[in-house]
């Protein structure tokens, strides 16, 4: 249900044919699909802010579920059941139902109506029921009883009463501010709604209540997706929010949370800070190049890698004037973003001293996979670490290059007695094979039909090389 919550949230997010989307669903579909060989049906009952499993509460304690919880609630679901044979199509019918505004999903009939409409029949909703009849009669007014007539004589001068007082207004809750905010019509009960859950926030930040903050937060980052069904009036204000939320001060505060060990949030901290744009990426640079722990190093550059061209140009100036270490870790965020615009500023750092620097070049310039990057590996075939020229010839062979066969066989061809210059030349035999271009058919003959004397088990090995990864080779059959 976790997964749920988080693909319903990336559903709001990405555009439909984003492959992070596909990859979201389809874990939901599957971590479903893992419950249902357990039991079928599967039946989820919903509370205001709490789901429950059977008898057992579900995750109680667990921010995520207790904020699917309250979506679903608030969209008058009262129960889910899940069918044995559901399919992705009725998990994202699901999730795109769960996705809308309450105000127009309800417009539109509720959520079965709309689960209906979209095709989805392995997964029911029981909607709670709304007794406007009896409403009405509560609010109808009690017709009172004329009072008899008093003589005149007996009216005597009324005293003063004492003023009416208007009840205490409660306080609201951060809930009811929430739904407030939501169902606002107007500018004026958005503005006011929006300026007393800037102060939960501020609040949630000053006493650390990141759970509140996130949902605070949360609130008016998905009022600006290009998706939202909200009045164009509502954008602009609730970018007004964001900035004041997510000033320097907010966006310190998010980061120092994800780097936390063991924080049940990444996945919303990652989301904000993603929504949070170019103004993320440089305090999450300098925590970077600060963070001594393997693990939030790991989610700061997964953040990154999701940030893709608002980061982009922050990575590549920071590759002039960092620690090597700093320069190999924005090497790799480049790499996992693919970005060919990224290809020239990282030609250059094949040649950093550190070859643990150069080697994720490679790694960075094999992922992104264009001409432009199989140049760069090309003219890089001569590097002095042993090593690395087997990456590069591995990352050419990958890459299919076909301007690389020979230079290539130049290498296979020189053979060597030495253990480590005979691994190069298995690994350019290896990426000949690779290649697969009938230009490569009389090499490998070549390399077949040789003969030495000299440490004829390396000669063997390097002739065999090319048998694994070799596909078809030549023109394909008529």
């Amino acid at each position: 249900m976790i997964g749920v919550k988080k693909t319903a949230r990336d559903l709001a997010f990405y555009p439909p044919s984003h492959p992070s989307l596909a990859q979201s669903l389809d874990r939901a579909c599957q971590a479903l699909l893992g419950l249902l060989t357990r039991e079928a049906p599967l039946t989820i009952t919903v509370g205001r802010d709490s789901l429950q499993y059977g008898k057992a509460p579900l995750g109680k304690d667990n921010f995520v579920l207790r904020q699917l919880a309250a979506d679903l609630h608030t969209r008058r679901i009262e129960r889910i059941l899940f069918d044995p044979g559901l399919g992705p199509d009725d998990v994202r019918g699901f999730l795109e139902m769960l996705s809308m505004d309450p105000k127009r999903l309800m417009e539109e009939g509720g959520a079965a109506r709309v689960l209906q409409m979209k095709g989805v029949s392995r997964l029911h909703v029981t909607e709670l029921e709304v007794r406007f009849e009896d409403e009405a009669q509560a609010a109808a007014p009690v017709p009172l009883m004329e009072p008899p007539p008093i003589p005149s004589e007996a009216v005597a001068a009324p005293e003063a009463a004492p003023e009416a007082q208007p009840p205490p207004e409660e306080a609201p809750t951060l809930e009811g501010l929430l739904n407030r905010l939501e169902e606002a019509t107007d500018i004026g009960t958005y503005q006011r709604t929006a300026a007393r859950l800037l102060e939960w926030g501020r609040m949630a930040r000053s006493g650390n209540d990141i759970e509140t903050f996130v949902r605070v937060l949360s609130a008016f980052v998905f009022h600006t997706h290009p998706q939202s069904v909200k009045p164009p009036w509502v954008r602009p204000e609730a970018e007004q929010a964001i900035a004041a939320l997510g000033d320097a001060s907010g966006i310190a505060y998010v980061i120092g949370k994800l780097c936390e060990k063991d924080c049940a949030l990444d996945d919303d901290l990652i989301f904000l800070l993603v929504s949070l744009g170019d103004a993320a990426v440089p305090p999450l640079l300098e925590r970077l190049a600060e963070e001594e722990t393997l693990s939030a190093r790991r989610k700061v550059m997964g953040t990154l890698s999701r940030l893709g061209p608002v980061a982009l140009p922050h990575l590549v100036a920071g590759l002039k004037d960092s620690p090597w270490y700093v320069v190999r870790n924005l090497v790799l965020v480049l790499g996992t973003i693919g970005l060919p615009e990224a290809v020239p500023p990282l030609r250059p750092v094949l040649a950093y001293p550190d070859p643990r620097v150069r080697k994720e070049v490679v790694k960075a310039l094999t992922r992104i996979g264009t001409a432009a990057a199989a140049d760069a590996l090309l003219q890089r075939l001569g590097d002095p670490d042993p090593g690395l020229r087997q990456s590069v010839i591995a990352a050419l062979g990958t890459l299919k290059v076909t301007r690389a066969i020979g230079p290539l066989a130049e290498v296979a061809r020189q053979f060597s007695a030495f253990s480590k210059e005979a691994d190069t030349q298995k690994a350019a035999a290896t990426a000949l094979g690779s290649i697969g271009d009938p230009q490569v058919i009389p090499v490998l003959v070549e390399l077949l039909r040789r003969r030495t004397w000299l440490n004829r088990r390396l000669n063997d090995e390097v002739r065999a090389a090319p048998a694994p990864a070799q596909g078809p080779v030549g023109p394909a059959p008529a």
